[in-house]
């Protein structure tokens, strides 16, 4: 199918040195060397028993009715653009937040709450924004 893979491999190098990180992720760090790392939780909030979570487990425990209360809120701040990168290597259309595609890390520990603020620089087209990794609870 290839007469000369070598070739083939050549072009497509060239093709993946064509675009900077800028022009295919914005200011993301995903997909490169520098991307972050992630600790089994995090440790900048009192550890009773050595965890954020003290003695709960998912084995003790059950997450839809009792969450530990770590006493520690979470708070990020979301600039939402938009803006023409090329993720895939194909100019396109995209929704920056924080000028990242794709969006900035948001990290938690079990039992934590989380506050975000948006501000847009978007116009007239409606945004509906949604994270399924999250066990959320309507009160």
């Amino acid at each position: 199918m290839f007469p000369n893979i070598s070739l083939l491999f050549a072009c497509l190098l060239s093709l993946a040195q064509a675009l900077t990180q800028y022009q295919t992720n914005g200011a993301s760090l995903w997909g490169t060397l520098k991307a972050p790392t992630f600790p089994q939780y995090l440790t900048d909030n009192p550890l009773p028993d050595g965890y954020p979570w003290a003695t709960k487990t998912s084995k003790n425990s059950n997450p839809y009715k009792e969450a530990p209360n770590t006493g520690v809120t979470r708070h990020y701040q979301f600039t939402l653009s938009r803006a023409q990168k090329a993720p895939d290597g194909y100019l396109k259309d995209v929704i920056l937040i924080n000028s990242q595609f794709p969006g900035p890390v948001i990290e938690a520990n079990w039992g934590d709450y989380i506050e975000g603020q948006s501000s847009t620089m978007l116009y007239a087209k409606a945004i509906c924004s949604h994270d399924g990794q999250f066990l959320q609870q309507c009160k």
